[in-house]
């Protein structure tokens, strides 16, 4: 604990930062937030926890704010040293994770028009030459992200139509089908920096349309002509009070939230966590919460190589920090979390994650509203590589395939249609991440915990996700609530003593089944994700049929199409195949088929008939090739691009390489 002391004082220098001390000694900050005071442990009245009791206070005697907390000697102690890899301790880029501030501003990726009504349409339209197509696309899509826009390009022009209903013919620039209430002008080079910000900034010179050619000014195009020639359109206010109106007052960053919400307590979990990374997880939490609703951040630190590199953070008011004295694992150590905590309400995180404005209201009063629910965030995507900070979609729920591993699904059409009235309503999820969620505490303890028996990492989501959903709960992803997580591609843990015991003793856990009365999985499979598809009792082989990061694919052929490749997605749908044991190569009810018995024959999409041996496959080499069993001929993807997919002479080639992502016969 040699650092200690120092770690009470902010330091004289940033690692990378760019602020500098004023004169003052203050560190200014971009965007007028605030600044921070050499040594300071003074408490601002914003930050003062409201009702705080006495217990909680005793507490924190001798501890600082997280403002006053020194990250940079702090981060020092795992800092990556100049040859080594960056990658190596935490499969992320490391380097650049500890350039980044405790505190850094991140995107706020909250959706902000959630209820809309039927607006009068209007048409965007700005003009450009020789403008980089990515940019003239950016300038409206930024500017604008309504649900039902339709975007579509007209020449040099765009023209983005911002209700529902309003199709413009393609045959020109200026001829619509449907008369329009407005024109707005803009720029094809500016991106918006909010979604959608044309209610902050919009301002357009009045200008009465008619049906003959108009010059007119706008402030939105710095003044420089504009042209207007559009039958029925209006301009006859600054601030167009049609566009107020889609909004009701009940989008993500204007939403109120209960008053009476319950506090919290924050349980993070780590083993050899980059510093960097652990710290702005635990800043981010006492950033963006209000401060009465963090009762508490739980560290427990899962065996670490280095005890100072959470017992350093118990310095930061609020941060309790608990060290095993073995490698637990995941499942152990958020249960010790659980079992220490003082709030009635748990909140688990991941220990390389950002929180996002507003990021704890709303998965609070769904808990609070029912006690059954458990419920997660949107979880947004920090770059491994650059930590980047993106906005993920609203569009996911979370699923899994037959190998057991969790996989992000898009909603059905039906569910998005469904959702266009309130696209922020709580998601309905049959699994959920599992890193990053909220639930009573109470209901944690009534529902089992975790399975004690689970070692260090993994399953453990799918696990609790079906335990919930078939023993009387619900799993919600809440749309108001954003929360950066940085997704590897590898996971770094090692596993004591192997990771080779497919299952232990389970008869307590059969036994809580029969206590809670939980429903069979098929009840699950039936009513809360109908849309896995369960292999035939027929199948040999299931799933995606990959070839490298591609897979074979429909590409929204249907019967006599072709067949292609595309990048997977691990979503099922077009990529979703079945081998049978009567040989079919099945996507629902079509079937992959040689067209002629010859090499270079293309394969097509026809429907599946019992005796056709031109329907008949066989996997081959350790099934990695698919043969096609009348011809010898080998499934191959070289003409892909210019045609479709073909059978070719069997080979070496990687183009032959296929893969079930399921084997059901091994």
């Amino acid at each position: 604990m040699g650092q200690a002391h120092s770690l009470l004082a902010l330091p004289q220098s940033g690692l990378s930062s760019p602020l500098r001390p004023d004169a003052a000694g203050r560190w200014a900050e971009e965007e007028g937030q605030m600044c921070q005071l050499y040594g300071s442990g003074s408490h601002r009245g914003a930050e003062t926890v409201s009702g705080a009791g006495t217990l909680e206070a005793l507490q924190d005697v001798g501890k600082v704010r997280w403002r006053d907390f020194n990250q940079e000697a702090y981060v020092r102690g795992t800092m990556v040293r100049s040859g080594q890899d960056p990658y190596a301790r935490n499969k992320f880029n490391q380097v650049e994770s500890d350039k980044l501030r405790m505190d850094r501003a991140i995107p706020d990726t909250r959706h902000d028009h959630d209820v809309y009504k039927p607006m009068p349409c209007q048409l965007l339209r700005g003009s450009g030459h020789g403008i980089c197509a990515s940019t003239g696309l950016r300038a409206p899509n930024a500017t604008f992200a309504w649900p039902c826009a339709g975007l579509m390009s007209v020449d040099q022009h765009f023209a983005l139509l911002l209700s529902s209903g309003c199709e413009p013919e393609r045959t020109g620039p200026l001829r619509i089908s449907t008369a329009i209430a407005f024109m707005l002008f803009l720029k094809t080079t500016p991106e918006a920096a909010q979604r959608p910000p044309c209610r902050h900034w919009l301002s357009l010179t009045q200008v009465q349309a008619s049906s003959t050619p108009l010059r007119g000014r706008s402030q939105l195009m710095a003044g420089s002509p504009a042209g207007l020639s559009l039958p029925h359109s209006s301009l006859h206010r600054a601030h167009p009070s049609g566009l107020d109106t889609a909004w009701q007052g009940r989008g993500c960053q204007r939403k109120q939230w209960r008053v009476d919400l319950p506090a919290t307590s924050v349980v993070i979990t780590f083993h050899n966590e980059a510093r960097s990374a652990l710290l702005r997880t635990v800043v981010s939490v006492l950033k963006k919460s209000p401060p009465q609703l963090i009762k508490e951040i739980i560290l427990v630190d899962d065996y670490s190589n280095d005890p100072e590199d959470g017992a350093l953070l118990g310095k930061i008011e609020k941060v309790r920090v608990l060290r095993n004295d073995r490698r637990e694992g995941l499942m152990r150590s958020r249960v010790r979390g659980a079992d220490a905590a003082q709030a009635k309400v748990l909140t688990f995180l991941d220990s390389h994650c950002e929180c996002n404005e507003h990021w704890l209201e709303p998965l609070l009063e769904r808990v609070a509203e029912d006690k059954t629910r458990v419920v997660s965030p949107i979880i947004d995507v920090i770059n491994m590589d650059n930590f980047q900070y993106v906005g993920a979609s609203a569009d996911l729920k979370g699923g899994f395939d037959w190998n057991l591993v969790f996989k992000w699904d898009y909603m059905t059409p039906e569910q998005r249609r469904s959702r266009q009235g309130n696209p922020v309503a709580p998601i309905k999820t049959p699994m959920i991440a599992g890193g990053l969620f909220v639930m009573d505490k109470f209901y944690f303890e009534e529902l089992g915990k975790y399975d004690m028996m689970m070692d260090v990492w993994g399953g453990e989501n799918l696990e609790i996700s079906f335990r919930v959903w078939q023993c009387g709960g619900s799993l919600e992803i809440i749309p108001c609530s954003r929360v950066g997580h940085v997704f590897r591609k590898q996971h770094p843990y090692t596993f004591p003593g192997g990771s080779g015991t497919v299952f232990a003793r389970i008869q307590s856990r059969l036994e809580l089944r029969k206590k809670l009365s939980c429903k069979p999985f098929k009840w699950y499979l039936e009513n809360v994700y109908p849309e896995l598809r369960v292999p035939d009792h027929q199948d040999i082989a299931f799933g995606a049929l990959q070839q490298g990061t591609n897979c074979l694919d429909t590409l929204g052929h249907f019967a006599d199409g072709v067949v292609g490749v595309y990048e997977c997605h691990n979503a099922g749908g077009n990529q979703e195949w079945a081998l049978t044991k009567e040989k079919s190569v099945k996507h629902m009810d079509l079937c992959l088929t040689v067209v002629e018995r010859a090499p270079g024959s293309l394969i097509k999409l026809q429907g599946c008939r019992e005796n056709d041996s031109r329907q008949k496959w066989e996997q081959i080499e350790g099934n990695s090739k698919l043969r096609h069993v009348g011809s010898n001929l080998c499934l191959d993807s070289r003409t892909a691009k210019v045609g479709g997919l073909s059978v070719e002479v069997c080979g070496p080639a990687l183009s032959q390489q296929w893969k079930f992502s399921l084997n059901l016969q091994q």
